[in-house]
Formats: structure tokens, C-alpha cells, sequence
């Protein structure tokens, strides 16, 4: 399970929120959009879920992207993109 707590947050230079990034199809692409505040129950229940592929990026300017794929059904299979969790510092 995950859960995170802060310590000591008066001491605490960069609190971090979480952000999620819904994904909308786009002609056979992905385009991110519609940025909220996200559910995290929601976002546990991804991170423990079988059957779905999970990347953690972590990009130069302190933002961490949890990706969750899932498999596509049919001939082509393959993983399609599902949610994208950013959790960047304030």
C-alpha cells in the first residue's frame, strides 16, 4: 500500500501535491488535458491493480509521472495509456 506522510511539514521546503492528468484520445493519439486534483484512494487502487504496467519517470524539474497502462484487447494487443499521476513540488 502506499501512503506518505510528512514528518515535520513547517520544516519542509518543497511539499509536494499530486496531480492527475486525465487522457483523451486524439485521432488515434493521446493528448493530455484536464489537470485536478486527483482521488488518491483511485490512484492506490491503480497502483495495486493487476494485470496493469506501471512506469515511474522522474523528469528534470522535480515532477514524478506514474503512468498506468492497460492491455488492449483484440489482434493488435499491445498497452494503451489509461491515467498519468504527477506528483511535482510546490
Amino acid at each position: 500500500m502506499f501512503r506518505a506522510k510528512l514528518q515535520n511539514a513547517r520544516k519542509c521546503e518543497r511539499p509536494a501535491k499530486l496531480v492527475e492528468i486525465e487522457l483523451f484520445p486524439n485521432e488515434g493519439m493521446v493528448t493530455y488535458g484536464n489537470e485536478k486534483c486527483p482521488d488518491v484512494r483511485e490512484f492506490i487502487r491503480w497502483l495495486g491493480r493487476a494485470g496493469v504496467k506501471k512506469e515511474i519517470e522522474e523528469n528534470l524539474d522535480g515532477t514524478v509521472e506514474f503512468k498506468f497502462y492497460t492491455r488492449r484487447m483484440g489482434r493488435g494487443g499491445g498497452w494503451k495509456l489509461r491515467k498519468v499521476y504527477v506528483l511535482k513540488p510546490y
